[in-house]
């Protein structure tokens, strides 16, 4: 196979149970990079917690897709693109949320904002800022913050373990001009509608001129199907769910027994995939 760049996911795909990325997985994407193959990290996380394990595990360049695509970074950390959701449907969200009484997290590029309609916060006026995140209990307070302010908003997370809930939510906010999917059983997620990890894919193999048809992705869940089905190497985790293994090329074991590597040591050997 000729691989000009690798793509993967992190919880459930590079990372193990345990949150920690193996030996033979950092083994494997060192291996690869010193054949200058481009690594990219994709996940739901924030920059600062991509560099970490790029940094600390990895100890080698990646581009990091961040917020499920709306951010992305270069190796040496320069912003390609940030795509944010406008806040007409920032405020449909949360009118959404408060109607069914769910909590709701807000990502911001150095803050989160939590809307949480569950206590009676009404008497206050204004919203609850501390250094790390901004605390809003009220629709009303909600609108307040963005008119008070250029608030920066890439990606929307909940976790709703009521699972009819779950799919009325679902629903509803498919209703919203925005990017809905589940990146686990109890999490619903949403970014703008041109944001995803594969439009990120696209955007970093434009900008140098790569062909889709090089590039493997690694993913387990919903908001990795669009890669896994676009990019000419897709590969599905064994502990994915069914959606993303029938779309993908391959296969591989699961995150807790090195999937990732069976994977890039068979192509860097035999030009291949493994025989699991």
């Amino acid at each position: 196979m000729n691989i000009t760049l690798m793509c993967t996911d992190l919880d459930g795909t590079l990372l193990a149970s345990n949150g920690k990325i193996s030996f033979r997985n950092i083994k494997a994407i060192q291996e690869l990079a010193k054949r200058n193959v481009k690594i990219a990290l994709a996940s739901g996380r924030p920059e600062d917690s991509l560099k970490q394990f790029t940094v600390r595990d990895l100890r080698v360049p990646t581009y990091k897709i961040c917020f499920n695509g709306a951010l992305i970074v270069s190796p040496e950390g320069k912003v390609i693109n940030e795509t944010l959701i406008d806040s007409e449907s920032v405020l449909k969200i949360v009118s959404l949320a408060e109607k069914n009484a769910i909590s709701v997290n807000f990502s911001t590029l150095d803050k989160w904002i939590n809307f949480d309609p569950i206590y009676d916060m009404r008497k206050i006026d204004k919203y609850n800022e501390t250094l790390t995140d901004i605390r809003v209990h009220t629709f009303d307070q909600m609108r307040q913050l963005l008119s008070d302010r250029k608030i920066q908003i890439l990606k929307v997370g909940m976790h709703i373990s009521d699972s009819s809930l779950l799919k009325k939510m679902d629903s509803e906010l498919s209703q919203i001009a925005i990017n809905v999917f589940h990146s686990d059983r109890e999490f619903l997620e949403a970014t703008a509608k041109k944001a995803s990890k594969f439009m990120a894919i696209k955007e970093i193999s434009s900008v140098n001129n790569w062909n889709l048809k090089n590039v493997m992705a690694f993913g387990d869940y919903e908001n990795d199907l669009e890669m896994i089905a676009n990019v000419g190497h897709g590969v599905a985790m064994k502990n994915g769910i069914k959606k993303v293994q029938k779309a993908a090329e391959f296969v591989t074991d699961t995150n807790d027994k090195n999937g990732i590597a069976l994977v890039l040591n068979s192509v860097m050997k035999n030009g291949n995939y493994p025989k699991l």
